[in-house]
């Protein structure tokens, strides 16, 4: 069985333990919070962010603006 990736770990149990017992849900969490660290985002045309905004709010109907987005 081929399983591929940091968050299976196919050592044996002893291994598993001396090197922390962690399990696939923190070994996931762990890479979730790295790529999100090292996230950049990419440099978008201001016309095209314009244009995005006015589809997105033609279609509120409830709210009157548009949530802050981190970042900005």
């Amino acid at each position: 069985m081929y399983l591929p990736g940091p968050v299976i770990d196919r050592d044996n149990r002893e291994t598993w333990t001396d090197k922390g017992e962690t399990d696939a849900a923190a070994r996931a969490a762990a890479i979730v919070e790295e790529r999100l660290a090292a996230w950049e985002p990419v440099p978008t045309d201001p016309a095209i962010v314009r244009e995005l905004d006015r589809i997105v709010r033609s279609g509120l109907t409830v709210q009157d603006r548009l949530p802050a987005v981190p970042g900005e």
